[in-house]
């Protein structure tokens, strides 16, 4: 296992293969575990890099997650890169990792050769849409054993502290309508 500090927080990040940098970027509530097979895959081809956001999977835990949280993941992205000595990768991004990607492009364009976002929600949360994601993943939280073991898969005996963060980071994201990019 790999880690470097950012913002004294220890992050998790693992880089797999050899070539030309492919950095994947998990969604919300979720950490790098969930390209698993992907590393396989493209660590063919590729020097695959991920890691875990600060509060998630294999990372130090936080007390809760900030406003700009996508911004401040593409900063802690950043500071991977820079770490590995990453001038230009290519970015695959899902999710909540698309804006992650997106804050990336934003934040340094140059160290990006192709973007691929998909699965986000805009630019902005809904209140209505973030109540919704509240609420389902809510009721599978308490009662959705797939989706239980699924979070214990991917954050370990504590997972329920980072859900629970991410849901009050929807919930405050979309009542002050925060920029998600």
């Amino acid at each position: 296992m790999s880690f470097f500090n950012f913002e004294n927080q220890q992050i998790f990040f693992s880089v797999q293969g050899e070539g030309e940098p492919l950095l994947l970027l998990h969604g919300n509530s979720v950490s790098s575990k969930m390209f698993r097979y992907e590393i396989e895959y493209f660590s063919q081809n590729y020097k695959v890099v991920v890691f875990d956001y600060p509060g998630h999977g294999e990372s130090g835990r936080l007390e809760e997650f900030r406003d700009d949280f996508w911004r401040y993941n593409a900063q802690c992205a950043l500071e991977l890169l820079s770490l590995l000595d990453i001038k230009l990768c290519k970015v695959i991004g899902t999710s909540g990792g698309a804006l992650v990607g997106l804050n990336l492009a934003i934040l340094e364009p140059n160290i990006i050769s192709k973007l691929v976002v998909d699965s986000f929600l805009g630019e902005t949360l809904n209140i209505e849409v973030a109540k919704d994601i509240v609420r389902k993943r809510t009721i599978a939280k308490t009662s959705g054993f797939m989706e239980q073991q699924f979070w214990k898969f991917m954050h370990g005996e504590d997972w329920e502290q980072v859900v629970d963060n991410d849901l009050r980071l929807m919930l405050k994201v979309a009542e002050k309508k925060l920029p998600l990019i």
